[in-house]
């Protein structure tokens, strides 16, 4: 059975979304992100103290054919739609970085990837699609998310 995707919307990313597309397809390898830039481009909104905790992981480093990232471990309750549950972020962040014609996709390593749990669920972050239209959110235990831009 396949659910339908969770349709949020955030045209206030558009800008920032084109930046970084045009910055992964001039700039590799070695595009440099803060973590935490990346993770607001994912369509989240995090606290400030969060925002500095992710940013002091270090850089997410956007190199030829993949992506990395390293630093201290987090995990801490967060608070989604309303619900309180349980990010994890490992030490290592890690996958496979591909470019297409205005469009950029990571795919995390299933044991470098972040999750978010709330007994008796579990959510895993398996793909970041981000294209001019859209950010694509595909996760492991529920519905995906589609980030509109306009």
């Amino acid at each position: 059975m396949f659910l339908k995707a969770i349709q949020l919307r955030r045209p206030e990313l558009r800008d920032e979304v084109h930046a970084l597309i045009a910055r992964v397809h001039n700039e590799h390898p070695g595009v440099q992100l803060p973590l935490g830039e990346m993770v607001r481009l994912m369509g989240l909104r995090v606290a400030p103290e969060f925002q500095t905790q992710l940013n002091s992981r270090g850089l997410m480093l956007l190199g030829e054919d993949v992506f990395l990232n390293e630093g201290p471990e987090i995990r801490r309750p967060v608070v989604i739609k309303g619900l309180e549950a349980q990010l994890h972020m490992p030490i290592r962040l890690a996958g496979e970085l591909e470019r297409y014609a205005g469009a950029v996709q990571l795919s995390f390593l299933p044991e470098a990837s972040i999750g978010l749990s709330r007994f008796p669920f579990q959510i895993t972050l398996r793909h970041l699609d981000i294209n001019h239209e859209r950010i694509r959110v595909e996760v492991r235990g529920a519905q995906d998310f589609h980030i509109s831009l306009d």
